[in-house]
């Protein structure tokens, strides 16, 4: 029977400003939860059974840290939001272990209150594999070991603007010592494809070339390149096969 919980709309304050976390109905009718944080769609996350699968389409692009040709073992999202890919990775991989960092404590606090992270951390043999940081995502990466990471996705936003300094090159190089042999690197970025709309993706691009050897681009719009959409971009020393990446020469010289 699935787990009815009540409707809910609440506002809060974030670092980023004001935020709120509401209630619409989905494609096929049903509730679909939200984080709004400066007027920007940051998570979705069915409530109810389905609060560990994933709602919006970039995420799911995400689970190409699997491609790795190494075991995952050790994940590190910057980034929390509503926690949706770490939640389904720890629900789904029984042998995976998620970091989440956010800056932002009030909006941790939501994710473990409203979008299921305290639910998912009382079920069995879950306890220890999804821990939740409030740290700055650079200074966090400062602080970690080498090889502490099989895997690191970045997705970290105030509202509509990128963390700045995470989408540098030297971010990218610090990411790389973090990231185990075979590790792999993922960055949601909104950005078009071509045209002056374009520059965002571009620099993460050319930030993540400078640090590894492959560098791949998987749009959610392909076929509208003047879009602003989510893209995300793969990283790795390997030369993974991701599905519906464009050509590793993107964008060219």
């Amino acid at each position: 029977m699935a787990c009815e919980e009540p409707v809910v709309d609440v506002s809060l304050v974030t670092r980023a400003g004001e935020a709120r976390v509401y209630e619409v109905l989905d494609d096929d009718g049903e509730r679909l939860r939200v984080l709004e944080v400066g007027g920007v769609v940051q998570s979705a996350s069915w409530p109810g059974d389905r609060y560990c699968e994933l709602a919006l389409a970039y995420t799911r692009l995400f689970d190409a840290a699997f491609l790795s040709p190494a075991p995952v073992r050790r994940a590190l999202a910057l980034g929390g939001g509503g926690c949706s890919w770490p939640k389904h990775a720890v629900a789904t991989r029984p042998d995976v272990r998620v970091d989440v960092v956010d800056n932002d404590g009030a909006v941790l606090d939501v994710a473990r209150d409203l979008f299921g992270v305290d639910r998912l951390l009382a079920e069995p043999g879950v306890a220890g594999r999804l821990r939740l940081v409030e740290a700055d995502a650079v200074s966090f990466l400062e602080g970690c070991a080498p090889a502490s990471y099989d895997a690191i996705v970045a997705d970290c936003f105030a509202g509509a603007e990128p963390d700045a300094a995470l989408a540098g090159e030297r971010a990218a190089r610090l990411a790389r010592t973090v990231l185990a042999p075979h590790g792999t690197y993922l960055a949601n970025v909104v950005s078009a494809l071509e045209g002056r709309r374009s520059r965002r993706l571009r620099d993460q691009v050319a930030a993540l070339r400078a640090a590894f050897a492959h560098v791949r681009v998987v749009p959610l719009s392909p076929g509208r390149p003047r879009l602003v959409d989510n893209a995300v971009v793969v990283a790795s020393d390997d030369a993974l096969e991701v599905q519906g990446a464009l050509p590793e020469g993107w964008p060219g010289a």
